[in-house]
C-alpha cells in the first residue's frame, strides 16, 4: 500500500479538528468585543445624561461644593492655554493630553468649553468600561465574572460621583486599568518592558499619586534593579513632556512636586485613619449617607461622606 495513501485521512482528520478550533475561537473573541463596545456606549451616555442633571454653574465655580471638586479650573485648564496652571505639579500632564483632545471636539462644532470637556469625559468613560470589561475578562477567563463586575463598576458610587462632573478623576482611570492590564496580559503572553515604562508615564500623567499603580506593577513583573531603571525612564519622559508642555502652558512648572499637598493629608475633617479606610473600601461602591463640611476657602457647605 502506497504510504502517502496512509498519511492523508490523518491530515484530513487533523484539518477538521483545528478548523472548529479557530472557528470557536473567533466566535468568542466576536463576543467579548461585541460585549466591551455595549459596556463603552452605555458608559458614555450614562456619564453624558448624567452630567446633563447637574447645576451647571457647578463647572464654572472656583470651587463647589461637589466633593471639594475643582470643576473650572478642569474645564480652564484644558480649554484656555493662558489659564493658570497651578496644579499642574500634581496633575502633570493633564493640560497636554487632554487640551488637544478638546480642541479637536470644539473644532468639529461643540465650541462650548463645558460641552466639549464633558464628551471627552464621556470618551474617558466609554474608554474605561471597555478596558474594565477587557482586564477582568484576561484575569478570571470567565465572561460571566466579566459582565457582573463590569456592571458593580457602572454602578459604583465612586463611578456616579466622578464621571458627571469635570474633573481629573475621569481621566485618570483609563491609565490605572491600562497599568493593571500590563501584568495581567504579561502573564498569558510576552509582553515587552517598554509596556512597563508607558505604565509609569501613564499613571504619573493624570495625577501623581496614580503613579503608585504603575510602579506597582513594574516592580511585580521585573526585578528590583530592573523596575528601577524602567521607573527612571519613565520619570525622564515625564519631565521631558512637562518642559514641553511649560512651552504651550506658561504657567505649568515643569516639575512634578507641591508640598502644600500635605495639607490635605489626614485632615481633622476627615475624621482619622479608620473613616478614611472605610471610605476607600466601602464608601467608593455603596454610597453612604451624604453630609456636608466647611472648609477654609469656600463660600458654602461642601458635600462629604
Amino acid at each position: 500500500m502506497n504510504p502517502e495513501t496512509l498519511k492523508a485521512p490523518s491530515l484530513a482528520g487533523g484539518g477538521s479538528v483545528t478548523q472548529p478550533k479557530r472557528a470557536l475561537s473567533r466566535t468568542r473573541a466576536a463576543v467579548d468585543l461585541g460585549l466591551m463596545l455595549l459596556f463603552a456606549l452605555a458608559a458614555a451616555v450614562a456619564c453624558w445624561r448624567g452630567s446633563q442633571g447637574l447645576d451647571q454653574r457647578l463647572a464654572r465655580a472656583v470651587r463647589c461644593g461637589w466633593f471639594d471638586a475643582d470643576c473650572s479650573r478642569a474645564v480652564d485648564n484644558v480649554t484656555n492655554p493662558q489659564s493658570a496652571q497651578y496644579r499642574a505639579p500634581v496633575h502633570p500632564l493633564y493640560a497636554l493630553l487632554i487640551y488637544p483632545l478638546v480642541s479637536v471636539v470644539r473644532w468639529a462644532g461643540l465650541t462650548e468649553p463645558v460641552l466639549a470637556v464633558r464628551l471627552v469625559r464621556a470618551l474617558a468613560a466609554a474608554g474605561s468600561a471597555a478596558l474594565f470589561y477587557l482586564l477582568v475578562r484576561v484575569l478570571t477567563g470567565r465572561r460571566l465574572d466579566s459582565v457582573v463586575f463590569t456592571l458593580l463598576a457602572g454602578a459604583s458610587a465612586a463611578a456616579q460621583t466622578w464621571f458627571i462632573v469635570p474633573e481629573t478623576y475621569p481621566l485618570g482611570l483609563p491609565t490605572i486599568l491600562f497599568a493593571l492590564a500590563v501584568p495581567a496580559v504579561g502573564g498569558r503572553r510576552s509582553v515587552g518592558p517598554a509596556w512597563d515604562v508607558f505604565a509609569v508615564l501613564a499613571t504619573l500623567s493624570m495625577t501623581i499619586t496614580n503613579g503608585m499603580v504603575g510602579l506597582a506593577t513594574t516592580f511585580a513583573r521585573h526585578s528590583v534593579r530592573r523596575a528601577v531603571g524602567l521607573t527612571v525612564v519613565g520619570a525622564c519622559i515625564l519631565l521631558g513632556l512637562m518642559a514641553v508642555q511649560q512651552q504651550v502652558f506658561p504657567t505649568a512648572l515643569p516639575y512634578p512636586w507641591s508640598p502644600g499637598e500635605r495639607s490635605f493629608i489626614l485632615t481633622s475633617d476627615a475624621g482619622g485613619p479608620a473613616r478614611v479606610s472605610v471610605a476607600f473600601v466601602s464608601h467608593a461602591v455603596v454610597m453612604p449617607a451624604v453630609g456636608t463640611v466647611w472648609l477654609e476657602g469656600n463660600a458654602g457647605p461642601v458635600l462629604s461622606v
